[in-house]
């Protein structure tokens, strides 16, 4: 009887861990501390800048490969923008480049608030690590090099302002990938006549994970080191249960795994065409549909090889 090898805890631990981010190190620096202790590789599903707390998807062992799956979801923030003082690099670790006095009442900049909302034209701050031509644009700046970027379209799907004081608002905001929250808070900045930088940021939800649910850096690394943490992990399918799932016999797993077409007519499409392919409860591969027979579509990844089924 063909079937799934069973996997050893240590040898084979693909999945992910969500991590709350502390201030200070870069979301690189954490994955390799514990890349370290873990003795497996070690990705991330988006990053956060060095001064941002919060939420961050580790991704373990194989589900590097599974990143862009997960990067794209919408994503949640909580923060604080220090009204009337603008900084080259758009939060509070640049040099200050304006300042001006805020002269606008409390009601005025709440009206602010529904003007953040909806699609807009960004450009991707000049200390970020957006690439041109193969180099991230942080280091052109520290050069002193202006770089001209395309602006992309984000969409911001609420702004809420939480509190108002003498120096500026604290917010919470929900937004599509690859916004930039330093951007917004320059354009709040901008509508307030005063100029803004962000001071605070924290990440609190990605899709469906929550920072509520997340473990401390030192936590993790506690783990990585007694080999516990698979226990505090997310299985890859789970992790991308926001896609349409078809579970496959142990049979058709080796089909897949040698890169066959199976028969499909049980295919349940989101917009995108993507569906997740599980066997025993275990993500195998990532499909994306292309037509309407029970063999138009193509596999994005497959995540499983024929050694690990057993005949």
């Amino acid at each position: 009887m063909t079937k799934l090898k069973e996997k050893s805890i240590l040898t084979q631990f693909d999945g992910i861990v969500l991590l709350d981010k502390p201030e200070g190190p870069t979301t690189a620096k954490c994955g390799r501390e514990i890349a370290r202790y873990l003795g497996n590789k070690v990705g991330h599903a988006g990053t956060l800048d060095p001064l941002a707390t919060g939420l961050v998807i580790l991704l373990i062992g194989r589900a590097t490969k599974i990143s862009r799956y997960l990067s794209g979801l919408d994503k949640t923030y909580t923060g604080r923008i220090f009204l009337g003082k603008k900084t080259d690099t758009g939060d509070s670790e640049g040099k200050i480049i304006s300042e001006k006095p805020i002269e606008i009442s409390e009601e005025k900049i709440r009206e602010i608030a529904p003007r953040m909302i909806g699609s807009h034209e960004q450009r991707p701050p000049a200390y970020s690590a957006v690439k041109h031509k193969g180099k991230a644009l942080y280091k052109y700046a520290r050069q002193g090099i202006k770089v001209e970027v395309e602006p992309r379209t984000v969409s911001v799907d609420k702004f809420r302002i939480i509190s108002v004081d003498s120096h500026g608002i604290a917010f919470e905001a929900e937004v599509s990938k690859g916004t930039y929250i330093r951007a917004l808070a320059e354009r709040f900045g901008e509508i307030a006549g005063c100029g803004a930088h962000l001071s605070e940021l924290r990440r609190t939800t990605i899709g469906s994970f929550s920072v509520e649910n997340a473990l401390s850096f030192e936590k993790i690394l506690l783990l990585a080191q007694k080999c516990e943490l698979k226990n505090e992990s997310i299985t890859m399918s789970e992790a991308l249960g926001h896609l349409p799932e078809i579970a496959v016999d142990a049979e058709e797993a080796k089909r897949i795994a040698f890169g066959k077409l199976i028969d499909l007519d049980r295919i349940e499409i989101n917009e995108n065409g993507l569906f997740r392919i599980t066997a025993e409860n275990e993500l195998i591969a990532i499909a994306r549909k292309t037509g309407d027979s029970k063999r138009h579509y193509k596999y994005e990844r497959v995540l499983i090889t024929p050694e690990e089924i057993e005949n």
